[in-house]
């Protein structure tokens, strides 16, 4: 391992899962969603500044619990800034223009049903945790900016994890989501294109 990564991991008391580098095709990236093959449940927070102390304290807690053990569970940051917040929230569907850091939950993946019930039930109760000052969800606000919506997560349009009082719509659109409803009634009236947490029809 490079020196600079036995720094980072100087008094951590853990190990990488993965220790290594290769060789691949440019395109070989794009694939990267379909590898490793299994289940999953992430979710995602976009943040207008680091974690506070305490959601610090409660990462390290749920990451170190003795009752699940899994090596491949993590969160991960992701930078944001730059060009991207220099657009104006209201230019394109995304309204995330303020955010710093994207975090990333994940009990990575799982092959056997069976064992839906432990990695599914693991991660929601540690976002919860990490998010319990505001209704168990990240929303918008002094230190949290709300979700992205392409990394959509039925949760967050459920009252029993988020207990906010915010709407979904609000945690993925922001201010955005009746400008982006005329926009479906124009172009898509008979709400062809649709999921869980699409935009819906005004009216």
């Amino acid at each position: 391992m490079a020196a600079h990564a036995e720094e980072m991991i100087a008094g951590a008391g853990v190990r990488p899962v993965f220790d290594g580098s290769e060789s691949a095709p440019f395109l070989s990236e794009s694939n990267w969603i379909t590898e490793p093959a299994g289940r999953s449940k992430n979710k995602f927070a976009d943040l207008r500044r680091g974690f506070t102390g305490g959601q610090i304290a409660t990462i390290y807690q749920q990451l170190t619990r003795t009752d699940y053990v899994n090596p491949a569970a993590a969160v991960s940051l992701s930078t944001f800034g730059g060009q991207v917040n220099a657009v104006p929230p209201d230019a394109t569907a995304t309204a995330a223009r303020d955010t710093v850091v994207r975090a990333y939950f994940t009990p990575g993946h799982w092959t056997s049903p069976a064992d839906d019930a432990l990695h599914i039930g693991w991660i929601r109760e540690f976002y919860r945790a990490v998010f319990a000052d505001t209704g168990g969800v990240p929303v918008p606000g002094p230190v949290t900016a709300g979700s992205y919506i392409n990394y959509p997560d039925v949760d967050l349009a459920d009252p029993g994890w988020n207990t906010s009082g915010v709407s979904w719509e609000t945690l993925y659109y922001k201010g955005n989501y009746a400008r982006l409803q005329q926009i479906k009634r124009r172009y898509d009236p008979r709400d062809v294109f649709r999921h869980a947490l699409s935009i819906r029809l005004p009216g």
